[in-house]
């Protein structure tokens, strides 16, 4: 059953929190989505990742992938999920939009 879009609620950007290296802190990342998650249904329908928290521009392009890759697999079954997409050009602007829509988005 396809999840009902609604934008009449709260999408909250979220921050990726970090290791020392940079990398993404997934098990805290995922701790967090899951903490998120409660919120369902409760006047927060869906959350935006990839936004101007810093991930747009500080993640490379697989990174925010892989971001979107981690918000679907926690939060993707009942919320919608909302990337940010930056880009200099038109074609890659779309590029990384059917990126984002295949990891869940």
């Amino acid at each position: 059953m396809a999840k009902v879009k609604t934008f009449k609620t709260i999408f909250p950007a979220v921050s990726v929190p970090l290791n020392d290296d940079y990398s993404i802190n997934e098990p805290e990342f995922r701790a967090y989505l899951r903490w998120i998650k409660t919120f369902y249904g409760k006047g927060m329908d869906g959350l935006v990742c990839n936004g101007h928290t810093g991930e747009i521009t500080g993640l490379t392009r697989a990174e925010r992938k892989r971001v979107v890759k981690i918000c679907a697999e926690e939060c993707g079954d009942v919320m919608t999920i909302i990337s940010g997409v930056n880009c200099e050009n038109t074609a890659e602007s779309i590029e990384m939009a059917k990126e984002a829509k295949e990891a869940g988005a």
